[in-house]
C-alpha cells in the first residue's frame, strides 16, 4: 500500500485554472463505523459479492470482502481478490494512450485513419482525442453485433475492428455531441498497438502498472494469481449462472483485472501534483481535462473519467458493467477520498460505493433518503403527467403510467417508481438525478454516462391497422452489418427477426410496438425501427437504432419480393 501522502491540489482544468484544495482532513471514527454498516447490510451469504475499499490519504478507512469469488469451490473474495473491472478500463486506457502521445509514438490530435486506414472517410477528421471523449459519433460495436443476430462471427478482435470499419456512416458529426461509445476504446487499443508495435497490456505495463507498483492489474486475466482470480455471475431468476470471462479478444473498452488496492494506487496519483510517469505534471493535466464540443460546451467526461460535481463535493468517478462484473469508483480530492467497490454479481456496486462515500463524507445517502416524505402529489396532480414521451433526438420513449397511487416510469424492460420530491419534479428508483414534467414535456435533469442528457416530448402513439402492419412485411438487407432482418405480421403484431447463417436456426424474435407512424420501438432491446418511404409511399427501407443513441439510423434497404408482392 502506499505511504501516506499529503493532497497538494488537483489540476482540474475547469475555467483554465487550477482548483485548489485544503488538506484532507482525518474522517472521524464514526463514519467509518458507518461505512462499515452500509458494507454489512450489503453482503448476501453464500452468493457472489463485492470488494470494497474506502482510502484516506493512502490509508485504508474501510478495506473488506463478502461473497464468494468461486460458488464451485466455495472459495471466498478477500480484499485482495482480483476482479474484472468492466468499463473503469476506460481511464486505463486512456492514461496509456496519452502515455504514448508524451513518448512520441502519436498525437492526440492525430487522424485516427493514419493508424486505421481501413475506416471510411466520413468527411469529418476524427481524432484520436476524439475516441477518449466519446465525441467521435462512432457506431458502438457491442450493439453492432446485438443487432447482428451473429454473435459468432465476431469472435477475435480483427473481426471486431473490420465491422467498425465496415459502417458508412456516424451517429452524429465529430465533436457535435457526446454519447458513450465502447468502438472508441477497442479503436484505441488498435492505435496502440500500431503505433509502438506492443499490444495494450505490454505498453501499459511497461509505462503505468510498472511504475504505479500495480502488481495485480493488467489487461490480462494473466495479471491474477490463480488464488486471488473471481469467477464473474450473473442472477438469472432464483439462480446464479456463471457468465463467459471478460472479453480478453476486445481489451481496451473493458478487460482489465484489478485490486482495490491497486486502484487505491491509481486514485492517489490523479490527485497528486506529481508522478513518476511520462509527462509529469502535464500528463495528470491531460487526464483531467474533460472534452469542448463544436458549440463550445464542455462536457464532464475527460480520459475514462467522468467529472462532475456530487452532493457539492469536488469528484472524479466512473463504473462499469458486463460479463457478471459490476464496479464503481469515486475519487473525492479535497477529502483525499478513494472508494471503490468491485464486485462479480453484476450488480449494486454504483449504490454501494456511492452509500460508503455517502457515510465517510457524512451526507444523507440518496438511496435511503425519502425525499416523498416532504413532499406528497395527489393522485389528480399525478394523472397530468401520464403519457407517452420520446426524445426526438435518438428516437427513444419513456412510458409514464399511473398504479396504485404512484407514477411509474418504463423506457426499456425495468419499471421504475417516479417519486415525488417537489411540483412537477421526481426521482426514479435507480436513475441518476431527477426527472421534472414541463408542458408536454419530460426532462431528465442531470447527465447520465449511458443515456446523456434527454428531454422528452409528449406524443399521441400511432395505431396501424392490420393492413398497414403488414405493408411493412417483408425482407431487409444491412450491407454494413451482412445482416438480412425478416419482418412480419404474428399474431397481429409487427415483429422482427435476424436471418441467421446457420440453418435451421433463425434469430431471436423481436416484438414490435407502435410509437409514430412507421415508427416503432422494442423496450426489451432498446431497439427503434423507423420504416423510409419513397416518394410513391411505398416502403422502401428500415432504419434502425438502439440503446439510448448509441446506434442511429441504421440502415436496411428492403429486398424486392418476387413479382412485386409485399412491397406496399
Amino acid at each position: 500500500m502506499l505511504s501516506r501522502c499529503r493532497f497538494v491540489g488537483l489540476p482540474l482544468l475547469i475555467c483554465g485554472s487550477l482548483v485548489g484544495s485544503a488538506a484532507a482532513s482525518d474522517t472521524p471514527s464514526a463514519r467509518i463505523v458507518q461505512a462499515e454498516q452500509v458494507v454489512a447490510r450489503f453482503a448476501r451469504p453464500g452468493e457472489p459479492g463485492c470488494v470494497v475499499g474506502a482510502y484516506q490519504s493512502g490509508r485504508a478507512l474501510v478495506r473488506t470482502a463478502f461473497g464468494l469469488a468461486d460458488m464451485d469451490s466455495g472459495r471466498k473474495l478477500t480484499p485482495e481478490s482480483v476482479l474484472g473491472a468492466a468499463s473503469i478500463s476506460k481511464q486505463f486506457t486512456a492514461a496509456t494512450v496519452a502515455l504514448a502521445a508524451e513518448l512520441k509514438y502519436l498525437s492526440l490530435d492525430d487522424d485516427i485513419r493514419k493508424f486505421l486506414p481501413e475506416l471510411p472517410d466520413y468527411g469529418s477528421k476524427i481524432s484520436v482525442r476524439d475516441l477518449i471523449h466519446h465525441v467521435s459519433g462512432l457506431r458502438d460495436f457491442n450493439h453492432l453485433i446485438k443487432l447482428s443476430f451473429k454473435p459468432e462471427l465476431y469472435r477475435d478482435k480483427g473481426s471486431i475492428v473490420a465491422l467498425v470499419a465496415r459502417q458508412k456512416g456516424l451517429n452524429f458529426s465529430p465533436r457535435a455531441e457526446f454519447s458513450y461509445n465502447n468502438s472508441g476504446y477497442l479503436l484505441l487499443a488498435e492505435i496502440v498497438q500500431r503505433a509502438t508495435g506492443r499490444s495494450l497490456q505490454t505498453f501499459a505495463q511497461e509505462h503505468l502498472f510498472g511504475p504505479l507498483g500495480m502488481a495485480h492489474t493488467g489487461f490480462s486475466r494473466a495479471a491474477a494469481e490463480e488464488a486471488l482470480r473471481t469467477r464473474p455471475y450473473s442472477r438469472v431468476g432464483d439462480t446464479w449462472q456463471l457468465t463467459p470471462l471478460e472479453n480478453a479478444i476486445t481489451p481496451g473498452p473493458g478487460g482489465l483485472m484489478t485490486t482495490v488496492d491497486d486502484y487505491q494506487r491509481w486514485g492517489s496519483q490523479l490527485m497528486s501534483s506529481a508522478t513518476p510517469l511520462a509527462g509529469g505534471s502535464a500528463l495528470l493535466k491531460t487526464l483531467l481535462r474533460p472534452a469542448t464540443l463544436l458549440d463550445g460546451t464542455t462536457t464532464s467526461y475527460a480520459f475514462g473519467l467522468e467529472i462532475a460535481p456530487y452532493k457539492g463535493f469536488e469528484a472524479i468517478s466512473h463504473g462499469g458493467s458486463g460479463f457478471g462484473y459490476k464496479t464503481y469508483g469515486m475519487i473525492f480530492p479535497q477529502q483525499s477520498l478513494v472508494v471503490v467497490s468491485l464486485c462479480n454479481n453484476g450488480s449494486y456496486a454504483d449504490a454501494l460505493t456511492q452509500e460508503v462515500a455517502d457515510a465517510l463524507l457524512g451526507v444523507a445517502s440518496s438511496t435511503t433518503a425519502t425525499p416523498s416524505a416532504s413532499f406528497v402529489a395527489t393522485a389528480e396532480q399525478l394523472r397530468d403527467f401520464v403519457g407517452f414521451y420520446r426524445d426526438p433526438k435518438v428516437f427513444f420513449p419513456r412510458v409514464v403510467t399511473l398504479r396504485d397511487g404512484q407514477l411509474q416510469m418504463k423506457g426499456d424492460v425495468i419499471e421504475r417508481v417516479l417519486e415525488p420530491v417537489a411540483p412537477a419534479r421526481f426521482r426514479a428508483s435507480g436513475v441518476k438525478g431527477e426527472f421534472a414534467f414541463d408542458g408536454a414535456r419530460l426532462r431528465q435533469l442531470e447527465s447520465s454516462l449511458s443515456s446523456g442528457s434527454s428531454v422528452f416530448e409528449r406524443i399521441e402513439p400511432a395505431t396501424p391497422n392490420a393492413a398497414a402492419l403488414q405493408g411493412y412485411a417483408g425482407r431487409y438487407f444491412s450491407p454494413e452489418l451482412n445482416t438480412e432482418y425478416l419482418v412480419a405480421v404474428e399474431a397481429g403484431r409487427l415483429t422482427v427477426r435476424g436471418a441467421s447463417d446457420r440453418k435451421g436456426s433463425p434469430g431471436p424474435l423481436v416484438v414490435l410496438q407502435p410509437m409514430l407512424k412507421d415508427e416503432f420501438w422494442s423496450p426489451e432491446n432498446r431497439l427503434i425501427a423507423q420504416f423510409v418511404r419513397d416518394p410513391g409511399n411505398r416502403v422502401q427501407s428500415l432504419q434502425v437504432s438502439a440503446q439510448f443513441g448509441w446506434i442511429r439510423r441504421l440502415e436496411f434497404v428492403r429486398v424486392p419480393a418476387p413479382n412485386g408482392a409485399g412491397t406496399r
